[in-house]
């Protein structure tokens, strides 16, 4: 097999930010989780779906939830708040910056249905520390949370994958060739448990691991 050759001292030295902030969850005993679909569905391309989840927000049926919800503007939905079920919202299509639907525009039902109610205590008992919760699957509501986290970014700023965005009022740099470089931020939930974790070291310490 051939070696890696050595690392060398050419190029330019480069820093890599990382930001950890804690996060204090609301004391929400449930978060409910919605699936969301669109018809008609041959229609409702990824760029359209965007569009009409913005236009639903605004709609006089949905708007009063509009402050417990966040989405993935696709198929995906979870609130803090029980939304009414069914729940189904007509919408007409119409682009930004356009003052209204025009009279042939594409009408859209947007119906939204209960999936699964994720469980708070779950994270609460793994983020305080408790052994039986170390194998809980957090993964449904650590979803849920980052969802809530980018629904900020994905507002303000130009997604560019699953959970990376870049702003417009972002520093840029010019790395040259008529080219610009922009900051990118990376959102994403880390639950963390201090006693947990010294717990663990503590084990490996004794199997001689540490």
């Amino acid at each position: 097999m051939t070696l890696r050759p050595g690392y060398g001292a050419l190029g330019l030295p480069i820093q890599l930010r990382a930001n950890f902030f804690a996060v204090e969850v609301a004391k929400l005993p449930v978060i409910y989780d919605y699936d969301v679909a669109f018809e008609p569905k041959a229609r409702a391309r990824a760029e359209r779906k965007r569009r009409v989840f913005a236009l639903l927000e605004q709609h006089p049926q949905f708007a009063p939830f509009v402050g417990h919800i966040a989405h993935d503007h696709s198929q995906r939905l979870v609130s803090s708040k029980r939304l009414p079920q069914p729940l189904s919202v007509t919408v007409q299509h119409y682009e930004e910056g356009e003052n209204g639907p025009r009279p042939n525009a594409l009408t859209f039902t947007v119906t939204i249905t209960l999936t699964n109610e994720l469980d708070m205590a779950q994270m609460n008992s793994y983020v305080a520390g408790d052994p039986a919760a170390a194998d809980v699957n957090l993964g449904p509501l650590i979803s849920a949370l980052n969802l809530v986290l980018e629904q900020h970014a994905s507002r303000a700023g130009v997604r560019t994958s699953k959970n990376k965005y870049y702003f417009l009022t972002s520093q840029r740099f010019p790395p040259g060739l008529e080219m610009e470089a922009w900051k990118e931020f990376f959102v994403s939930v880390r639950p963390t448990s201090t006693a947990h974790a010294c717990m663990r070291y503590e084990h490996n310490l004794q199997q001689g691991r540490g």
